[in-house]
């Protein structure tokens, strides 16, 4: 059995505790930017070779990734990522939940489906970016999921 984490807040105080992971693991990291989780990444994969870290990307203006979310912020995420094929494959997680700030549902309400279209098409080409795909979403109930039947 493999057991994946996930830290929001990358504090050098909250990397902490990766010392209590003394087996096979990964850590899923948020970041904005790649640049900066690949900073994360180096810094702590040297102390813990055991643990695989992913990216746990969040988006600008809506934070998690969602058919809501402002086009250019997506847009701006799968580039950063298509830029190069990764040598070592890159886990990363996108979380698809609905947008905190609710001005995001009537602001982007007619890009939606241009939206999905992105989203779709980004995991479509992620294995040929050695891209590993894991996916968040916010559970709305009776085994349904908002943003997945969207998707």
């Amino acid at each position: 059995m493999r057991i994946n984490f996930f830290e929001e807040y990358p504090t050098d105080e909250n990397m902490k505790k990766l010392d209590l992971i003394t087996w096979p693991s990964t850590i899923l990291i948020a970041s904005s930017a790649l640049v900066d989780f690949e900073s994360i990444s180096e810094k702590y994969s040297k102390t813990h070779p055991h643990i695989t870290f992913g990216w746990w990307p969040t988006v600008k203006g809506s934070y998690w990734l969602s058919a809501f979310s402002n086009p250019s912020d997506i847009e701006h995420l799968f580039s950063e990522l298509s830029l190069k094929r990764q040598e070592n494959k890159l886990s990363v997680l996108l979380d698809l939940e609905l947008p905190f700030k609710k001005e995001m549902y009537a602001k982007n309400f007619f890009n939606m489906k241009k939206n999905i279209k992105s989203i779709n098409d980004f995991i479509s080409q992620a294995e040929d970016l050695n891209l590993k795909i894991y996916s968040a979403d916010l559970y709305i109930g009776y085994g349904t999921n908002l943003e997945f039947l969207l998707l």
